[in-house]
């Protein structure tokens, strides 16, 4: 898939802050292009296989990166054989997970570095890189681990099985390299726009749900108009999602049929609202996020 991306750095510190920031490059599972800066940086220099640019930022002085990618699954999933090891992780952020599997994979001496990127929502993720059969491979404790508790979890990003995690990662998200401490006193801003199908699910998924909440609020909207409206949006949606919704149902039905029962219900609304199908919903929601015990 083709995205455009926008990076936004801002010191919010009231003293001026010298910064290494993250310019994206070609590596397994992406291919990047048009790279701009928004200002020339002091230096530009490579560690390892990343690249960064150095910058002083003054106070709420802020620096900004775009560019376009193609991004591709990286499939690779040669680090099945630490599954165990990784079952221990705690439930928490992506960040503190990736952390805590570090320090273990290095007590079991494992070459681990850390890897940080964007998500398709916008969102900075962290993950791992080890160094396994002269190759460093990316190995994401967090989404493992979530979609072994949740194999619905993931939808958006077409992902069911936890395994490809184990070596590979879903081909969803932009590799910037590994996180540099001067971020910390940084305000980030990230956004990544993706190819033309998916921009027109965005603005169709607006048309449709809107249609839904001007019923609800008493101000009709022609049935036939939303319901052409809703039903392209769950054709693009089903374009998108039907495959993984349907692998989903195989393992755990009750969490593929959760959305279902969403659409359900949004689409009676453009009628005649039947509220037995919003508690349906309701109480699927609720379930599948209640805490488990261990």
């Amino acid at each position: 898939m083709r995205v455009r991306f926008s990076l936004g750095f801002k010191n919010i510190r009231s003293e001026a802050l010298p910064v290494l920031l993250p310019i994206p490059t070609d590596r397994p599972g992406q291919r990047v292009r048009g790279v701009s800066l928004s200002f020339r940086p002091e230096q530009t220099q490579g560690v390892g296989d990343d690249l960064f640019s150095s910058y002083t930022l003054g106070p709420k002085q802020e620096v900004s990166v775009r560019g376009e990618a193609r991004l591709e699954p990286v499939g690779k999933q040669n680090l099945a054989h630490l599954a165990e090891l990784l079952a221990e992780a705690p439930e928490d952020s992506a960040r503190v997970v990736s952390e805590w599997a570090k320090i273990q994979l290095e007590r079991e001496g494992y070459l681990v570095r850390q890897a940080v990127g964007v998500l398709l929502d916008g969102k900075l993720h962290y993950w791992l890189e080890v160094w396994h059969e002269e190759a460093w491979l990316p190995l994401d404790p967090w989404a493992f681990l979530t979609l072994r508790r949740d194999p619905g979890a993931l939808i958006a990003l077409g992902v069911t099985d936890p395994a490809i995690y184990l070596g590979g990662h879903e081909g969803r998200r932009l590799h910037l390299g590994q996180p540099h401490e001067s971020w910390e006193a940084l305000e980030l801003e990230t956004s990544m726009e993706e190819g033309t199908i998916d921009l027109l699910l965005s603005a169709v998924r607006i048309l449709a749900l809107g249609s839904v909440a001007l019923n609800l609020l008493n101000t009709p909207v022609p049935p036939l108009a939303g319901l052409a409206a809703y039903g392209f949006y769950l054709l693009l949606l089903a374009l998108r999602q039907g495959r993984t919704l349907f692998k989903v149902f195989q393992r755990r039905p009750t969490r593929a049929l959760e959305p279902l029962f969403f659409h359900a219900f949004a689409l009676s609304c453009l009628f005649r609202p039947e509220p037995i199908l919003g508690l349906i919903f309701l109480a699927l929601f609720a379930y599948h996020r209640w805490p488990r015990s261990a």
